[in-house]
């Protein structure tokens, strides 16, 4: 990652930051009450959860990859909730709401809108050739990329679950808001340490380095989480992330 790099994200960050402040501040969010018998208790749990999650997700990637690919909707949704059981488990045990892993009806219409109002800046902040994409489209390009939208759906909600919803949330209860969502975010970006070293082959410096990067998005998830309380936002976002990165790469 070259030095212009660096710049151009940078610039770009600042820009989808900017847009989310605004966007944000257009709505009035209804508040979420989320109560918990022992905070510390389920802190603990979230981490102990987490790890377990980071573990499974670990495991799969290095040894069930090549016999259990990922490559339908339906067998990614089986992986997700397999890698989710921790978390099930933990909310189960400890008699949690769905709403404390952001699953609400409250700010739900205003979490759909912001979540597409960032992911298309997003996409089309990322490189000039996604305006192209407006010249591409027929009606079999249109199903091809809503299934493919869809597939990224189901990754991105799936890890927002896990991180906003379930860890971010006991996380800020624990420790305050700013201590809890910067923790969270942290976390989430370093968790694809791994995933980057066995499935992309990096070594473990370009690796760290990717960490790094993804941490003003982690950062960004986390904010829009935190101001809808609701899961839908940022799992809108994280599709528009991980669907930008491959429509990119067709786009000539």
């Amino acid at each position: 990652m070259d030095s212009f790099f660096w710049i151009f994200y940078s610039v770009r960050c600042a820009m989808l930051a900017l847009i989310t402040n605004i966007s944000v501040n257009m709505f009035r969010y209804k508040k979420v009450n989320i109560k918990f018998n022992n905070i510390q208790s389920s802190g603990y749990s979230a981490i102990g959860a987490i790890l377990l999650s980071i573990i499974l997700t670990e495991v799969y990637n290095k040894q069930f990859t090549l016999n259990f690919p990922v490559n339908t909707i339906l067998r990614l949704f089986i992986v997700r909730l397999l890698i989710s059981i921790p978390i099930i488990t933990a909310v189960i045990l400890n008699k949690e709401s769905l709403s404390s892993i952001g699953i609400t009806k409250k700010n739900s219409i205003k979490s759909i809108i912001l979540g597409f109002v960032i992911g298309l800046a997003y996409f089309f902040l990322t490189d000039i050739k996604s305006f192209k994409i407006l010249n591409i489209l027929t009606a079999q390009s249109i199903k091809a990329l809503s299934h493919l939208f869809l597939y990224y759906m189901v990754v991105g909600l799936g890890e927002e679950v896990l991180y906003r919803g379930y860890l971010q949330t006991r996380l800020i209860h624990w420790f305050g808001e700013k201590k809890g969502w910067i923790l969270a975010s942290i976390i989430f970006a370093f968790m694809h340490l791994g995933q980057r070293m066995i499935i992309n082959k990096m070594q473990i410096s370009q690796a760290m380095l990717g960490c790094i990067a993804l941490l003003p998005m982690s950062l960004l998830l986390g904010y829009t989480m935190l101001k809808t309380k609701n899961i839908i936002s940022c799992s809108i976002l994280h599709t528009f992330i991980n669907f930008t990165s491959i429509i990119i790469g067709y786009i000539k």
